[in-house]
């Protein structure tokens, strides 16, 4: 007897599209699941016939629609359905996206079916890392297609994925050790030295800032240079040796023990653009200068510009490397201003700096005051005054508000005027015991006379003294 019911007796009030009438009319549903207070259905159902994943999916949100589901599931055992080509292609677009690490593995693959036995042979290697989703393969066949068989992996050369990995970290040491006997045979040119090669290069003229040597310096690597500083967005292959100065975003620096070398890897900003610094470096001397870079230190670097076969993009080859302090930009006028719109961290999608950090610049550019006007919200106001009284500070306390009109007959503006922009203007301010009307009362009011931004008037005057 059979036990299933067809799909459109049980989904009425959901009517497919025509070329989705036959792969709809061909499930049948065994069983159903479903929570109400969620909206969410599943059903599982049983397939004669070879119906596309992409139809499956078309019906599966057509009910979904049909009965405002946030959920709505259709799990398919398919009946009949045999191995071949289609569903080999299928289930490995579908391991791919259920392991997306083990892509690469699965890359140019074949099978094999034999005897209940499916064997895919790997050009890329990978075995020891595909058990799992041999067996979830096998699962797939067994619940949707009722397919019983044994999957398994195995290599097309023979090669073990360890072994694999093995050549490829020989392949990087030997690029390494070609950069390295590269950068040994070349002599650094200077940029006055008369016997450059004519005819090779042809040099653009960078803008070059001139360098103000500091006694803070500290040198990491080589000796101390006072060549001019070239912005990194100026950087380009023609340049041969050049100085930079910005500050660590980014530390990657590797050891290689077997070779007992150390390859100092960071990147560098200047904020005009960044660039990566990279140098093949003996174990002892390239580890006590990779523990001296960090993450936000300041660095004025001398080095050839070179590209690099490793990483394939442009690089310096450092010769020298200073670390400096940071270099903090200075508030130079005479007459400081007053920011009167700043947005914080509260500011969702605008504000990207911490209060306390804005009011310490502020303050340590003899700004007398600053306001903090977040979106619709005050949470950074007790930070703000702590960071005030810190910093010796005034802070304005304000929000930039919304207003919203719900009552269409209560206007914003009323009357006619008709007056210059730069006419005479009252602009007044009141003082209440609250803010709602009912049980709250005008305590003080003030106000000024504007003409061409003067003040020509004043009026001050408590409501009830």
């Amino acid at each position: 007897m059979d036990s299933t019911t067809p799909i459109a007796h049980i989904c009425r009030n959901y009517k497919p599209p025509k070329e989705l009438e036959k792969a709809y009319s061909l499930i049948k549903v065994e069983t159903i699941k479903g929570d109400r207070t969620k909206k969410q259905m599943s059903f599982r159902c049983v397939l004669k016939g070879d119906v596309p994943d992409e139809e499956i999916e078309k019906i599966e949100q057509g009910i979904k629609n049909a009965y405002s589901l946030s959920l709505m599931k259709l799990e398919i055992k398919r009946i009949g359905k045999e191995f071949d080509d289609e569903l080999a292609d299928m289930l490995i677009s579908r391991i791919k996206t259920i392991f997306p690490s083990i892509q690469g593995f699965l890359a140019g693959c074949t099978y094999e079916y034999i005897d209940r036995k499916i064997k895919f042979n790997l050009v890329n290697g990978g075995v020891e890392l595909l058990s799992e989703p041999a067996k979830k393969i096998e699962k797939i066949l067994t619940e949707e297609y009722g397919i019983q068989a044994i999957v398994e992996f195995v290599s097309a050369s023979g090669i073990s994925s360890e072994e694999l990995e093995r050549e490829h970290e020989e392949d990087r040491e030997r690029l390494i050790q070609d950069q390295i006997e590269k950068s040994a045979a070349e002599t650094p040119i200077s940029g006055n030295s008369k016997d450059k090669e004519k005819g090779k290069r042809s040099p653009q003229k960078p803008r070059r800032k001139a360098r103000v040597i500091s006694s803070s310096e500290t040198v990491i690597l080589g000796k101390p240079m006072q060549e001019s500083i070239t912005e990194m967005k100026d950087l380009n292959l023609n340049l041969r040796n050049v100085t930079v100065q910005g500050d660590v975003f980014s530390v990657n620096h590797r050891y290689i023990g077997r070779r007992d070398l150390y390859i100092v890897n960071f990147d560098i900003t200047d904020y005009t653009n960044s660039v990566r610094i990279s140098k093949p470096m003996d174990g002892v001397e390239g580890k006590a200068i990779a523990d001296a870079i960090n993450v936000g230190d300041s660095l004025i670097i001398s080095g050839q510009v070179v590209f690099d076969n490793y990483d394939c993009e442009m690089i310096i080859r450092p010769a020298s490397i200073l670390k400096t302090k940071k270099t903090i930009r200075q508030d130079m006028a005479e007459k400081k201003r007053v920011e009167l719109h700043m947005h914080t961290t509260m500011s969702a999608m605008d504000g990207v700096t911490e209060v306390e950090k804005l009011i310490e610049r502020a303050a340590a550019w003899g700004h007398p005051a600053v306001a903090v006007t977040d979106h619709g919200v005050v949470q950074s106001f007790p930070l703000a005054m702590q960071a005030a009284k810190k910093s010796g500070i005034k802070v304005i306390y304000g929000v930039e508000g919304y207003y919203n009109n719900t009552k269409a007959e209560v206007p914003i503006v009323t009357g006619e005027l008709d007056a210059p922009l730069d006419g005479e203007i009252v602009v007044f301010d009141i003082e209440t015991t609250g803010l709602t009307p009912v049980d709250s009362e005008i305590i003080e009011i003030g106000a000024v006379i504007m003409k061409k931004n003067d003040i020509v008037g004043k009026f001050s005057s408590f409501v009830k003294p």
